[in-house]
């Protein structure tokens, strides 16, 4: 009898255990389940950076053009400065937002197509997440436009990516941004991929992760692929059709860089 009770027990127990995998799994979201497959192709280290870009308005922009016109050479500077106040008061904004470590300074510097100001740090309650933001202005007075940029990158993307994006959105909402939140995961092979060993890898990831191909692009040492899979939020516009992912290869020579990018890959570097 008591080995019977046992026996019931460990059935039990194992049921309960399968199934609490099983729920764990079906709960993961779209963008979670597309990190884990990325980072489960055997590339290596694999990198993650989450970004908003987003255009910015002060509040003052047209009283600072105005006074710039009217007034004392002397005091437009003084009603300009409202608008730079703006500008610190933007980032250390964002440095509450994102749960930045005080202390770094913001930098300004003027630049060939613009002013930029930035400050970087680590996040809190990361292992390991740096943090750049940056305002940037192109022209003056009445014309000028303003743009905000902010990044931040992780070296442990199925365990990490998902709580900073809810950190950035969080930022962005408080915000009102309009720019979206891309994500691009980054991995190096330690040799040059033959075009047959990319469309392999290019058919694995999107027949786990449920995508389509929208376009593909192709030149020497480059490859794009475009794609839509089901239950990614962010995405933007390619020829009338939805993209909310992007796969990239590019060789240097001597090996080949991967990038994942949702909806988008932003930059290369």
């Amino acid at each position: 009898m008591k080995q019977g009770l046992i026996t019931v027990f460990l059935a039990l127990w194992c049921m309960a255990l399968v199934g609490a995998a099983f729920g764990k799994r079906e709960t993961e979201s779209s963008e979670s389940m597309v990190i884990r497959t990325f980072s489960e192709m055997g590339m290596g280290n694999v990198r993650a950076q989450l970004a908003i870009d987003s255009e910015w308005h002060p509040d003052s922009l047209w009283e600072d053009a105005l006074a710039m016109i009217w007034k004392e050479e002397g005091e437009a500077v003084d009603a300009q400065s409202s608008t730079t106040a703006q500008i610190y008061e933007l980032i250390e904004t964002c440095r509450s937002w994102l749960s930045m470590e005080p202390g770094a300074e913001v930098i300004r510097e003027e630049k060939q197509n613009g002013t930029v100001w930035s400050a970087e740090g680590k996040l809190e309650g990361f292992d390991s997440c740096h943090a750049v933001i940056t305002v940037m202005k192109i022209g003056t007075g009445i014309n000028a436009e303003y743009y905000l940029r902010i990044r931040a990158e992780v070296s442990s993307p199925v365990n990490q990516a998902e709580s900073l994006r809810m950190r950035m959105d969080r930022c962005r909402e408080a915000l009102q941004l309009d720019g979206l939140i891309s994500l691009r995961l980054c991995a190096d092979y330690d040799r040059i991929l033959s075009e047959e060993e990319m469309e392999d890898t290019k058919t694995a990831l999107f027949s786990e992760t449920g995508t389509k191909v929208i376009e593909e692009y192709q030149e020497d040492n480059l490859s794009m692929i475009y794609g839509q899979s089901e239950g990614l939020e962010e995405s933007v516009r390619l020829g009338g059709q939805s993209v909310n992912l992007t796969l990239m290869y590019r060789n240097n020579g001597e090996k080949t860089r991967c990038f994942l990018g949702l909806p988008v890959v932003l930059s290369d570097d």
